[in-house]
């Protein structure tokens, strides 16, 4: 099991991060040596996310202990370890596409299934985002948010 990769609450996967800080500061160099490759693919994927999955905070966390680390076990060390995580990273995706590309033309019913599944979850987030704005708005002093266009006007 991955380290600190199936914290989903962004509270939870900050706080194994900065656990991960607090072992790389305690350790002796050649300790943190041997922890990198378990905990480079979790800082990683926390400090690279471009989709959304992880808050600004945490990325910001994970950049701290990035470079703490790479101070603590010198950079010849931690850069082969960097390299190899973010190879296993590359090449877990390329097998996860792999795999359901696979699973789309072999499972037709489940591979619709999950699709289906996918789009339910976009239309209850997108109906869950719109709720948040309208009660923002109603706090503010606004009764509703009627229209269009004034919804527009809220994010501009």
């Amino acid at each position: 099991r991955r380290l600190g990769t199936r914290c989903r609450e962004p509270s939870a996967r900050a706080a194994s991060l900065r656990l991960f800080g607090a072992l790389g500061a305690h350790l002796e160099p050649a300790a943190v040596g041997a922890l990198l490759p378990s905990v480079l693919r979790a800082l990683l994927f926390s400090a690279g996310d471009k989709s959304g999955k992880v808050d600004a905070p945490t990325r910001e966390v994970a950049a701290s202990v990035m470079q703490l680390l790479q101070e603590r076990a010198g950079d010849e060390l931690y850069l082969r370890a960097y390299a190899d995580a973010r190879h296993a990273l590359a090449e877990a995706k390329q097998s996860r596409i792999a795999r359901l590309a696979v699973e789309a033309i072999t499972d037709t019913i489940g591979a619709s299934k999950r699709k289906i599944e996918k789009q339910q979850s976009k239309q209850r987030s997108k109906k869950r985002k719109m709720e948040d704005v309208k009660k923002q708005t109603s706090a503010k002093g606004s009764l509703s948010v009627a229209g269009k266009k004034k919804r527009r006007a809220l994010h501009d």
